[in-house]
């Protein structure tokens, strides 16, 4: 059986144009803030981390 790949994270930006743009699906946290630290750097606007139920996520989640 193949493995079935998962996110948990995604990473949403606006280009030059205020075009939104998925950047990026991780399974971490971590993983995804990195995408965003690296295309705000790159001089994307308003990047942000969104999870599997496309809400925002501001910092990282505790695990219940």
């Amino acid at each position: 059986m193949a493995k079935t790949i998962t996110w948990e994270f995604a990473v949403v930006g606006c280009n030059l144009n205020d075009s939104p743009r998925y950047l990026g699906f991780t399974e971490t946290y971590e993983a995804a803030v990195k995408i965003q630290s690296n295309m705000t750097a790159l001089g994307w606007r308003r990047v942000a981390v969104f999870d599997a139920d496309l809400k925002e996520v501001k910092e990282k989640p505790t695990e219940t």
